[in-house]
């Protein structure tokens, strides 16, 4: 507006990336998702996409809670897709959680600037994500993740890329905690909102 003399700055989410980091832990979870299983997440497209890789034999879990739960179980059942739902975690477990997974997924077609991206971004997660303005904010294509369409056919593309790719996907997992320590770190960005 006219008159306004100060320019606007964006404080990002913050991470804390001494308890969200790698962990060596086994990978015992293909594709994880962490979050609120309501439509806007698009979880029923995720749940599909994986009937088209039925050679890769994959599995998805689910952590949180909503309206959908039933109904996507029901999907699950009904395509043979290997899904588990368990309830929402604290959040002091979520660095191992999120560590056990072989790829983090978030193909929701409406999103804030999901906290929880940026925390498996941290534990060096190789992540797949819509590609929307919120998600376009913290990842270049194919530099620090995947950034999908949120169909069917294309969350299956991407999600046999990193599957198969494992250099692509130790890459993407490389550059993703680059890119929260340099951009998303909490004590970075606290020391930052102080100095403003």
């Amino acid at each position: 507006p006219s008159g306004f003399k100060h320019k606007l700055i964006v404080i990002p989410n913050g991470v804390d990336t001494r308890q969200f980091r790698p962990k060596g832990l086994r990978k015992i979870i293909d594709l994880l998702y962490v979050g609120r299983l309501e439509p806007q997440k698009n979880l029923i497209n995720l749940i599909k996409a994986v009937t088209l890789l039925p050679k890769l034999n994959l599995s998805i879990a689910m952590v949180g809670s909503g309206s959908l739960d039933l109904q996507l179980k029901q999907v699950a059942k009904d395509y043979h897709v290997k899904l588990t739902i368990a309830p929402p975690v604290p959040h002091n477990q979520l660095p191992k959680l999120l560590n056990q997974a072989k790829i983090f997924i978030l193909p929701s077609v409406i999103e804030g600037q999901p906290k929880i991206l940026l925390e498996a971004m941290a534990c060096g997660i190789p992540v797949i994500v819509s590609d929307i303005p919120a998600h376009q904010e913290i990842i270049q294509h194919r530099i620090e993740g995947i950034l999908s369409r949120a169909n069917t056919e294309q969350l299956a593309n991407n999600i046999k890329l990193l599957i198969i790719g494992h250099s692509l996907a130790r890459k993407l997992a490389f550059n993703a905690r680059d890119i929260i320590i340099k951009k998303f770190d909490l004590q970075t960005r606290n020391q930052f909102e102080i100095r403003l």
